[in-house]
């Protein structure tokens, strides 16, 4: 963003370069990072267990490649941390100028705040989950394999991509070009297929 616009927000420009860029990024590594973690070998049977949102076709797909514990945790790690992103953008309220947050994309803040949708317990655990168990190291990690340690990644992948094509379905005209336009094309398809 341009130091000049910082206290005022974004430019027109600045929304465009970052939302071509940049969001549409965190979306594609967010889905990406999902098909990762489904092809850990133990995961596709915890996704199953614990989402109701998740069918087996769609997932078993990619669990015949074999992944190990460290990549099984890599992919998890990064799917969370695009989950955290998006839902910052979507949900957050802590104002900084340099955050980009959905509101900007509409006439005003109460504009965005009135139509999103409500957060739902799968996207507002991830913040403080993720805080605590994977951006800071923390004496509130969880230790061992316990049941509340397992993520329903399953159903925080299907609640924020439903937030997701809302804000695009939503989204002002000027900001839907090409990319944007088949990433929501690509949710449409990946929500057939869950």
């Amino acid at each position: 963003m341009n130091e000049k616009n910082a206290s005022s927000g974004p430019s027109e420009k600045d929304k465009r370069e970052y939302f071509e860029e940049h969001f549409l990024y965190e979306v594609r590594m967010f889905i990406y990072s999902f098909e990762q973690l489904a092809m850990c070998p133990n995961i596709v049977k915890e996704i199953n267990q614990t989402s109701t949102q998740v069918s087996t076709p769609w997932v078993s797909q990619f669990g015949s490649q074999f992944r190990d514990g460290n990549s099984r945790n890599m992919a998890l790690e990064t799917f969370l941390l695009h989950a955290r992103n998006l839902r910052e953008f979507f949900y957050s309220d802590r104002k900084r100028d340099d955050d980009a947050r959905a509101f900007h994309f509409f006439p005003d803040k109460n504009s965005w705040e009135k139509l999103r949708p409500k957060e739902t317990d799968s996207i507002r655990d991830i913040k403080n989950r993720a805080n605590k168990e994977i951006a800071h190291l923390t004496y509130k990690r969880i230790s061992g394999t316990p049941p509340d340690k397992n993520w329903d990644c399953g159903k925080i992948l299907t609640d924020l991509l439903a937030v997701t094509k809302f804000f695009l379905d939503k989204l002002p005209k000027e900001y839907i070009g090409e990319n944007a336009a088949k990433i929501r094309s690509e949710i449409e398809q990946l929500f057939t297929r869950i």
